[in-house]
Formats: C-alpha cells, sequence, structure tokens
C-alpha cells in the first residue's frame, strides 16, 4: 500500500443483483505515509477522521473501523458493509474467484435499525503476495417491517496502479478541496432572545483528576410545547479531543418560570429530595446525582444547575466517559456561564 513519494489508486468494479443485475464503479487513493485518503469528490479521511459535503452540508465524525483491521485506511479498502454493522472476522482458509486463487478473511454480520434488519456474510479474497484485496462477494438478507425477505449478491473486483504523489493537487487531502466547511456552531446560539443561555465556551478542559476535553458541536435549539413547557434550548458539546469526536454532553435549558411548569409535567426530571451533593456556583447552585439504570439503560451521573434565571439540565450520551462522573459534572456546572 506504501511507496515513497506515491499514492496507492484504487478502482473498484461493482455489480449487485437483486431484481435485476446492475453494476457501478468507484475509486479512491490512499496515502499511508500522510495517514489519508479521499474517495472521489464525497469524502475525505485525514488521521482516522471522516470529512464529507453530502448535498452541501458539512459532517465530520470518525472512522468506524471494520473487519477487525488496526487502520481507518485499511478498512476503507477492505470495504465496510455498513456504518451502523455489528459484525465478527475471521479467516477462511484458501479459495477461488473467477478461477483466481487467494486467501478468504470471512465477515459475517447484522445491521439493525428500528424497523428493518440486514444480515450479510462477505468473503474477501486476499493476493497472497501483495496481501491486497483483488475481489469481494457478498450476500444480503433484507428483512422490513412488513416482513418481507430480500436476498441480495454483491461481487467487486478490484484493480490498483500507483501514481505520484506531486501529480495530485497540492490540496488533495484537504477536507475543503470537497467543499467541507467547519460549521458555525454558534448561529443558533445568537438567536436566542428571550432567555440567557448557558454554556462552556467554544472548547472547555477540566484539569487532573477529570482530564475532560470538550467542543461546541451545536447551538441553541428552542422548543417550546404548550402545555408541557418543555426545554426552550439545547447546547451540545463534542469530545474534544479531536476534531470529530462524538458527541457527549446534552444540556437542556429552561427560563426558572418555565422549569418550574416543566418539573411538574415531566417525570424523572430532578432526583429525589434528599439525593445527590450540592456545587455552590457563583451565581447560583447545583445538584449532582446518579441516575440509576433500569433494563439495558446503565446508571450515569447528571446534574442540575438553579442558575440567575435559567436552569440547565446536564447528561451525557455516553456513560462510560469521565464526563459522566461525580467529579465531570462537577467541573462542567462549575465551568457554567452566560453566552452573552
Amino acid at each position: 500500500m506504501r511507496r515513497e513519494g506515491q499514492v496507492l489508486h484504487v478502482a473498484i468494479n461493482e455489480t449487485r443483483t437483486a431484481f435485476g443485475s446492475e453494476t457501478s464503479s468507484s475509486e479512491f487513493w490512499i496515502d499511508l505515509a500522510h495517514n489519508r485518503s479521499r474517495e472521489g469528490s464525497s469524502n475525505v479521511i485525514v488521521d482516522g477522521g471522516v470529512f464529507s459535503a453530502y448535498q452541501g452540508t458539512p459532517t465530520a465524525r470518525p472512522f468506524r473501523i471494520c473487519h477487525d483491521s488496526v487502520s481507518s485506511l485499511v478498512s476503507e479498502l477492505l470495504r465496510c458493509h455498513e456504518y451502523a454493522a455489528s459484525s465478527n472476522t475471521s479467516l477462511g482458509g484458501l479459495g477461488t474467484f473467477d478461477g483466481r486463487p487467494g486467501t478468504v478473511l470471512v465477515t459475517e454480520g447484522k445491521v439493525s435499525y428500528s424497523d428493518e434488519h440486514y444480515s450479510f456474510v462477505n468473503k474477501m479474497f486476499l493476493d497472497p503476495e501483495t496481501w491486497l484485496p483483488f475481489a469481494s462477494q457478498q450476500t444480503d438478507t433484507h428483512r422490513g417491517s412488513t416482513g418481507l425477505t430480500t436476498d441480495q449478491t454483491i461481487d467487486d473486483t478490484y484493480s490498483y496502479n500507483f501514481v505520484d504523489a506531486d501529480s495530485l493537487p497540492a490540496d488533495y487531502f484537504d477536507p475543503a478541496s470537497i467543499g467541507y466547511v467547519p460549521s458555525d456552531t454558534q448561529v443558533n446560539l445568537r438567536t436566542i432572545t428571550d432567555m440567557t443561555p448557558y454554556w462552556l465556551g467554544a472548547e472547555f478542559s477540566a484539569p487532573a483528576p477529570v482530564q475532560l476535553k470538550l467542543a461546541l458541536q451545536s447551538g441553541a435549539e428552542q422548543k417550546r410545547i404548550p402545555g408541557v413547557s418543555n426545554y426552550w434550548a439545547t447546547v451540545n458539546y463534542r469530545d474534544g479531543t479531536h476534531e470529530y469526536g462524538d458527541e457527549l454532553i446534552m444540556m437542556q435549558e429552561w427560563p426558572r418560570d418555565a422549569w418550574e411548569v416543566a418539573r411538574t409535567k415531566i417525570s424523572g426530571l430532578e432526583p429525589y429530595p434528599g439525593q445527590g451533593e450540592r456545587v455552590e456556583l457563583a451565581n447560583g447552585y447545583a445538584t449532582v446525582f446518579l441516575r440509576q439504570g433500569s433494563g439495558s439503560d446503565p446508571s450515569k451521573y447528571e446534574a442540575i444547575a438553579y442558575l440567575a434565571d435559567t436552569v440547565v439540565f446536564v447528561s451525557t450520551l455516553d456513560p462510560t466517559h469521565p464526563a459522566s462522573s461525580a467529579a465531570g459534572m462537577r467541573a462542567i456546572v462549575r465551568g457554567l456561564k452566560p453566552y452573552r
């Protein structure tokens, strides 16, 4: 996959059969020396992050490793089945594709959504000299919400050539070259006029022992439900250790008077009286408490900050992260400040 001063160009021809036969092709370039790749004009992978600008919407996320590989670039070459797939890969011995012998990697897995399910078996054929894939065969079984089952087969063939890195545009692996631009994460925060939204700043770090680093992912979004007075704004933070870190912290915010209505309408918002730890703040106080899990939902720490004219409910999306600890929640509520 690597040659000094060169980039690996990969072309894939695909044939799908379900209700007929469909063919397509794709290509991508892998610059292993700089840990980056590009797929056509749709995606750029840099240091394990996937950047895209599909239909003008910029997105950045971690690349999901598949086939038990150790690299996002190797995973891309081996062609992950689905973003949400759960799978296992094993060595399948020797096999042939169209008369050509190779070592076979077998990946079996499932993809489940709320109303449909897939199962698949993928056989990847590796060249015994280069260990690069030259073909793959895959069978899918799709079961929809109506119970109808559809089978599909997918055959891919690979071809390779190295190109001089200097022959590509200088910005070829720059996410901006496909139209990706970082989104304005504060745009909606600026629209809130009838309450004071609180945030942690564009970036937030907490020292040891928490070692918490966050970055603003999205601004406030106003939501009002007549008669219920649901949260009026959200401020979400992602893991700040990477530019494409996963969403981690969700803060729901209310004006104080709306909170008084919401707490009587929505069960489970507040901890039981006497539960949790009181944390004194400059313009109010907060309660940090452990919300007990039930069923498949694990226990996790949360917090409610009662500030001058705003109540902020803080929760984490990853119960295993240091943010979802008593120390993590204390650091977060102590870092809250008015946006304006």
